[in-house]
């Protein structure tokens, strides 16, 4: 990537412009659903598939009868196979690589187990024999948490809390054979890479159940007990992990402090990462304003619960909850804290935009997040059955999938992995895995990111170029060129690609070496630039002290429109004579008002990059107008009708020029700031927002002394007047809306009743 990228590129997306829509419409006739991406201004726009339906597995396909419910799915990397949480028949399958059945794990052989007490009828009679067992192991837990495992519910909520149904264990939790256990609706499991172990979260008799490979029993471990947990605690292992240490992580549902952390005996060690309560702002401020009592009563508003949960290769723990529309997904580490980057784009958050594509509406429920190559992940969304993929810093890459019943669709999707080079999703009411071969566009994703973690910038460039032929308005794909250029420290072609992806903060890194660099290029010319400056305000300094000492000029009159600058830094005495020594004008007002005008136009086109609200090609200088004279009409407008009931002594004209003049700070300082935007980063902000403050305070003042001495108020009279005067502004915009909406509800009655005579 050599100079001149950013024309380059814009030839390039030209093109791309053309060819992109067949493509993309080419890609979306061979799926089921719509894909699509969100450009830098978080607008949708549609983008090929990353994946597209491959096959269907259900149990015959597989070697086994058909599934019933299915909630989880698990893959051992280790030895290669694929584990299936088939609740509603009780059991676990251990699949290959082809997806056939190895083992299935429905009974095992438990020396403790009492097939007498233990054949139930319903799973709430063996909840309450858990909790009883609970009970007898620890003599000194309080009288509550025999009352833990009172009932059990029958019902599952897809791990996503929404609509998925568990099949409820009745008569085949009965076991025949004395001495062999089994589960009662299962709903997570977790595989030891090294042993082969498998963990199953048996929800409907709430404990864990660790077998090993061959389905011998291992370990028991019923509701932990603890002082720390709350006395209705409820114990309903949903989803389980363990970390390299042994540690085990239970999410349990109805739980909402965090995940249950276990020692390797299955003891209670802590809760760990319990989300925090989400509230809104209008709940904030009514927290707020709220008594003791009101805030007491409050804390029953609890913040959102887990619903799955995996560790990953470096032992952190993704959760998911679909309760937090801002943080669905969590990457949390041994302390607890949430460690996920979300430094690109919006972050992990499924569906930007709640009512896209579809009559389902709000936002994305998220109910498991699997692990992919290179730090990516994907998250997947029980609400609209879409699978989103992202990279480590929370970027979105690409995104699949759909509600439906046809093939390459689902309708209560309940887990998703990687397995295989593709993703499976499995659907509890389809009871199928559903397989999805990445597609190209998604393939140069991990072609990406792969040449990203092996430092080969060449082929990460080409890879994220051809992305870029898929779709020009892909800010992601544009951010990570600009990364590529700033690891080559080609800053230029970086900061083109940031402004381009709309990245203010890396485009601020690569401008401070790119303005270091500039500096360094030409610091000869810079530096004796600056000396005969400061030697220039020497000799200006000591010709003011001695020479113009001695032959002073002689003092000139201001005009009008020069005298704004003696208004400005000698407020009470510029506008005690600006008005009684008419030294102000109507042409001059005019003047200074058309002057702040076109100050705010050029503020909002040429304002730096990073501080820029909106791109300039769609800032419009009606709009930069109109925020100028709008409040200053008003105010002329409102403080005339106020003063002239309050005897002031200012005239409408007097009014005028005052406030005209007041807009002075703003004519000085919002060039000044404009220039330095060009220059600063972001870091440096501070300086940038601290003039365009100072610009508006000292306005605030202006206007405060032109009041006081225009109609010689007094300050406390001064402050009623302007009070009176905002209320009067609200008022005025008050009236004209209700002016506005009476009108068009008369055009609208108007243009009903011509089409209704044009119709007969």
């Amino acid at each position: 990537m050599k100079g001149k990228c950013k024309r380059a590129l814009i030839g390039l997306l030209a093109v791309v412009t053309v060819a992109a829509p067949l493509t993309i419409s080419a890609a979306a006739a061979v799926t089921p659903y719509e894909s699509y991406l969100y450009d830098s201004n978080g607008d949708m726009n549609y983008a090929p598939p990353g994946a597209q339906p491959d096959n269907v597995l259900e149990g015959p396909t597989m070697g086994t009868v058909a599934l019933n419910g299915p909630q989880d799915l698990f893959v051992d990397k280790t030895h290669d196979t694929l584990y299936i949480v088939d609740t509603g028949n009780n059991r676990i399958l251990k699949m290959d690589n082809q997806y056939q059945l190895i083992r299935e794990y429905k009974e095992f052989s438990n020396p403790d187990y009492d097939p007498n007490a233990a054949a139930v009828t319903s799973s709430a009679t063996t909840s309450s024999a858990a909790a009883a067992d609970a009970e007898a192991a620890d003599a000194e837990a309080e009288d509550t948490d025999a009352e833990s495992g009172d009932s059990s519910e029958a019902t599952e909520t897809g791990s996503g809390g929404t609509s998925a149904e568990v099949p409820t264990t009745t008569a085949s939790t009965t076991v025949i054979d004395a001495g062999m256990d089994s589960f009662a609706a299962p709903t997570g499991v977790w595989v030891d890479p090294v042993t082969e172990d498998i963990l199953i979260a048996d929800t409907g008799h709430q404990r864990l159940v660790r077998l090993d490979r061959d389905s011998n029993l291992v370990a028991i471990y019923k509701a932990p007990v603890s002082n720390l947990l709350p006395g209705d605690f409820n114990y309903q292992p949903i989803k389980v992990a363990c970390d390299s240490a042994g540690r085990i992580f239970v999410c349990s549902r109805g739980f909402n402090r965090g995940l249950l952390e276990l020692d390797a005996n299955g003891n209670f060690v802590q809760m760990l990462g319990a989300p925090k309560p989400v509230y809104t702002l209008a709940e904030s401020i009514q927290y707020l304003l709220s008594t003791e009592e009101q805030r007491a009563r409050r804390e029953s508003f609890v913040p959102s619960e887990y619903n799955n949960l995996m560790v990953d290769d470096e032992g952190f723990i993704y959760v998911t909850t679909n309760s937090n529309v801002k943080e669905p997904v969590r990457r949390v580490n041994a302390k607890g804290n949430d460690v996920l980057r979300r430094t690109s784009g919006k972050g992990p958050v499924a569906d930007l935009i709640e009512n896209t594509l579809s009559s389902i509406k709000g936002s994305s429920l998220v109910n498991d997040v699997t692990t992919l190559t290179n730090g990516m992940y994907a998250i997947l969304d029980q609400r609209r059955g879409r699978v989103f993929v992202y990279n480590i810093d929370g970027g979105m890459q690409f995104m699949f999938g759909g509600l439906g019943n046809t093939r390459g669709t689902v309708t209560t999707p309940t887990s998703l992995v990687y397995f295989n080079d593709e993703f499976l999703v499995l659907d509890g009411s389809k009871n199928a895995i559903l397989t999805f071969q990445l597609t190209e566009y998604g393939s140069l994703f991990f072609e990406a990111e792969n040449c990203k973690a092996n430092n080969d910038y060449e082929g990460e460039a080409a890879a994220w170029a051809a992305l870029l032929d898929y779709n020009q308005e892909n800010a992601m794909v544009l951010r990570e060129l600009g990364n590529v250029a700033y690891r080559q420290r080609e800053m230029k072609d970086a900061m083109d690609y940031f402004d381009l992806a709309w990245d203010k903060d890396n485009y601020s890194k690569a401008w401070k070496f790119y303005r270091r660099d500039v500096l360094n290029e030409h610091f000869m010319v810079v530096g004796i630039v600056a000396v005969v400056l400061v030697l220039a305000l020497f000799a200006y300094i000591i010709f003011q002290a001695t020479y113009r000492k001695k032959h002073p000029k002689p003092e000139k009159k201001k005009g009008p429109l020069a005298y704004c600058t003696y208004v400005s830094g000698r407020m009470l005495d510029g506008y005690w004579d600006l008005k009684r020594e008419n030294r102000g004008s109507v042409k001059a007002a005019f003047i200074l008002i058309g002057l702040t005008m076109l100050m705010m136009i050029l503020k909002s086109q040429f304002t730096g990059f990073i501080f820029q609200s909106v791109r300039p090609i769609y800032a419009n200088i009606f709009n930069d107008i109109f925020r100028i004279a709008l409040p200053f009409v008003l105010w002329i407008v409102a403080q005339w009708c106020i003063t002239s009931l309050m005897a002031g002594e200012g005239s409408f004209k007097d009014i005028f020029i005052a406030t005209a003049y007041a807009l002075t700070p703003l004519i000085i300082l919002t060039p000044i700031a404009t220039i330095l935007s060009n220059v600063l980063s972001q870091d440096e902000g501070a300086i940038y927002t601290a003039l365009i403050a100072i610009s508006y305070i000292w306005l605030v003042l202006m206007l405060i002394a032109s009041v006081m001495q225009t109609h010689n108020f007094t300050l406390g009279q001064t402050i009623g007047v302007i009070l009176l005067t905002l209320l009067a502004i609200a008022i005025i915009v008050f009236v004209a809306l209700l002016c506005l909406a009476l009108v068009q509800q008369m055009i609208a009655f108007v243009t009903d009743i011509v089409e209704e005579l044009a119709n007969r």
